[in-house]
């Protein structure tokens, strides 16, 4: 095995774990196992069942040893909810394809929904969000943006952090808060197909607002995200 040995071997069980040698559920060689098969040290198996542990591939359970919670085929992003900048590592984690792009109707019901100001012009974008090397997509997204601030599609195409980034950058509008809402939901026939998942499927549904310097929404955007493949994190600190 090349590079530090912990990785190497993580990458090995993974491997096994993808192929079904060891399916969800199973339960993994223990650690003195794996030292006698893979020929390392305690302390390396230790650290290998460590990545595998923070990528969300096995539990290590009392009495019942490290068991296999799901395949690396599926995967599942963890967001951690720590301010602003927790939604911005979002979006460079979990990078934008874009579906479509246009201008939106004046009459549009998202603007009511979703406090926009409809007296604007706005730009709709679908798309769907991915994690590197992940064969499905981690949520279907569509983000309002007012047109005036709006990056093209060549630009969008290219874009590696979040938008509202992107705006500040560009236009000098920061992001002063994020509104935001979560919704448990069951998927519907057309958004389970997109997003490669069953109908009826449970899900969460997030409504994020963008609010600038002028207390007004200039971003706004709704995400579905299938549950098995996301989740958010979250620490809580007394003020006192």
């Amino acid at each position: 095995m090349k590079g530090p040995l912990y990785r190497s071997l993580a990458a090995a069980l993974k491997d096994r774990i993808a192929l079904g040698d060891y399916p969800p559920g199973a339960a993994l060689p223990t650690e003195h196992e794996l030292c006698a098969l893979y020929e390392v040290s305690r302390h390396t198996a230790r650290d290998a069942l460590r990545l595998l542990q923070e990528a969300g591939l096995i539990e290590r359970r009392r009495g019942a040893g490290t068991i296999v919670t799901r395949s690396p085929g599926v995967g599942r992003f963890v967001q951690s909810i720590a301010g602003v900048c927790g939604l911005l590592q979002y979006a460079r984690n979990a990078r934008l394809t874009v579906l479509s792009q246009g201008r939106e109707p004046s009459d549009d019901p998202a603007f009511a929904a979703l406090g926009l100001d409809p007296r604007s012009a706005w730009v709709r974008i679908a798309g769907v969000r991915r994690i590197e090397g992940e064969a499905q997509p981690v949520a279907l997204t569509t983000i309002h943006i007012r047109a005036d601030l709006c990056p093209d599609a060549a630009t969008l195409a290219g874009l590696s952090g979040a938008v509202n980034e992107w705006i500040a950058a560009a236009h000098g509008v920061r992001t002063r808060r994020v509104e935001q809402d979560i919704t448990a939901v069951a998927l519907d026939g057309a958004n389970a197909h997109a997003l490669g998942s069953d109908v009826g499927a449970p899900a969460l549904r997030t409504v994020r607002r963008y609010i600038g310097d002028d207390d007004s929404a200039f971003q706004a955007s709704v995400s579905l995200h299938p549950g098995d493949r996301f989740s958010y994190a979250m620490t809580l600190e007394r003020a006192d």
